[in-house]
């Protein structure tokens, strides 16, 4: 009951709870728990400051900690399914710990529990302690800023693709 709240689709993740987490291209992010044949639908709303930040998400990851991070085009999104909040990452110009840019694209957990996010403006690892990011971008080796997809190979180096090439990342 309830279905999707958009039928144009950017990424699925069935979660470690067998729920599946359907990213829409303007209808937020959707809910489907086919174990209570139920579906909620988490929508952007510009006067709740816990709300997702916006309504185009772009890839949604459960991390080892069972942290389900929703990527969108305006912004890093953690959920708190305890509360039912989102807790928002954004850039911040004054702030070089921020995201290097709220043009998410890509989320990837390595094999050491590292999160990484692929934006419009570079390569960013999360650093669960400050609660911060650093920025790797065509200053450290890149091809090119815009990050399109992540992924990591036996040896723990990260192959990085870009609108100009595909990278070998070696984040030691």
């Amino acid at each position: 009951e309830g279905g999707l709240s958009s039928q144009w689709i950017f990424c699925l993740l069935e979660d470690s709870r067998k729920r599946i987490w359907v990213g829409t291209n303007g209808g937020g992010l959707n809910m489907l728990d086919p174990s209570r044949k139920r579906s909620v639908h988490y929508l952007h709303n510009p006067s709740y400051s816990y709300s997702i930040s916006n309504n185009y998400v772009t890839d949604v990851l459960e991390d080892s900690d069972h942290n389900l991070w929703v990527a969108t085009w305006e912004g890093l999104n953690v959920f708190d399914e305890k509360n039912k909040v989102f807790k928002r990452f954004m850039h911040n110009a004054d702030d070089r710990g921020s995201i290097s840019n709220n043009e998410i694209i890509c989320l990837f957990e390595d094999s050491k529990k590292q999160l990484w996010i692929g934006t419009f403006a570079g390569l960013n690892r999360y650093n669960p302690a400050g609660k911060n990011f650093t920025l790797y971008n065509q200053s450290n080796g890149l091809p090119y800023d815009l990050i399109s997809s992540i992924l990591e190979d036996k040896n723990g180096n990260l192959w990085i693709s870009t609108y100009m090439g595909i990278s070998c990342f070696y984040p030691q």
